[in-house]
Parts: structure tokens; sequence; C-alpha cells
């Protein structure tokens, strides 16, 4: 991971595709692991959050292999 920039309001960095597999593997296994009770009160945020990163990152990926 590099970081590329940083302000107040954001932190842009560039992920290997290796490093987003990795980020993926762990976002499906937090929102696949914890129910839904415990999930806002141990991740800090709403479970649709994490699955709209999840989904986003995903699209980066898909991306990227289509153009291997």
């Amino acid at each position: 991971m590099e970081l590329i920039e940083k302000t107040s309001e954001m932190v842009e960095v560039r992920l290997s595709i290796d490093e987003l597999n990795i980020l993926i593997k762990v976002l499906n296994k937090v929102c696949n692991t914890l129910s839904d009770s415990d999930f806002k009160a141990r991740v800090g945020v709403h479970r649709e959050e994490i699955m709209l990163i999840l989904s986003s990152i995903n699209e980066v990926v898909e991306d990227f292999n289509k153009k291997e």
C-alpha cells in the first residue's frame, strides 16, 4: 500500500490487486460472521455500509481482471 495524498477529510492510497483481494476477504468475513444484533456495536457502522464498500471494491477488481 502506498499513501498518495492525505487531507483532513480524505485519504488516497494505492493498493495492489493482492491487497484488494485481501480486503475483500476480510470484509466478507466480517459481514458473514457477525450477527445483526452485534454488527453495529462491534464494527461501528451498519452492515449495509460495509456491503456498499465491498461492492465498490469488487467492481474495481472485476474491471482489473477484464483488462488482463
